[in-house]
C-alpha cells in the first residue's frame, strides 16, 4: 500500500537513514529525463519535509544535482517504475536503506570533488 510505505520511508529518514531506490527518472518531477525519455537510474532520498522529499541523483554526466519532489510525485514515479520494470527487478532489490549517513556524505563529498577534478582538467 502506498501510503504504509510513504510513512514506512518517512520513518527510516527520521532513523537517519538515506533511501537509496532505482525509479524511472522519466516520471520524477525536477529529473533531467522528466517527460522525455526512460531513465532507470537510483536516487538518494535523504530528508523529507511535511509533503517534500530531497535527494540526489546523477545526471547524464554522472555529476550529482539535487530533487525536491512532492510524495505523490514519488509514489508515482515507483509505482510506474515498479509495474514497468516488474520482470527485471524486484521490490527488494528496488530499495536499499544506508544506515550510515557519514558513508554516503563522504561518497556525494567525493564525487564533487572527482566532479571538479574532471572539469579542471578539460580546462587544461
Amino acid at each position: 500500500d502506498s501510503i504504509d510505505r510513504t510513512i514506512y520511508w518517512k520513518q527510516q529518514l527520521c532513523k537517519e537513514k538515506y533511501i537509496y531506490i532505482w525509479l524511472n527518472q522519466k516520471y520524477l518531477p525536477g529529473s533531467f529525463s522528466y517527460q522525455k525519455r526512460d531513465d532507470m537510474h537510483p536516487v538518494l532520498i535523504y530528508a523529507y519535509e511535511g509533503n517534500k522529499f530531497f535527494a540526489k541523483a546523477f545526471d547524464v554526466n554522472n555529476a550529482i544535482y539535487a530533487l525536491e519532489f512532492l510524495t505523490e510525485d514519488l509514489e508515482y514515479a515507483f509505482s510506474k517504475t515498479q509495474a514497468e520494470y516488474k520482470e527485471n527487478i524486484n521490490d527488494d532489490d528496488m530499495i536499499m536503506l544506508i544506515r550510515q549517513k557519514k558513508f554516503v556524505e563522504r561518497l556525494l563529498t567525493s564525487n564533487v570533488a572527482h566532479q571538479s577534478q574532471k572539469d579542471q582538467n578539460k580546462s587544461m
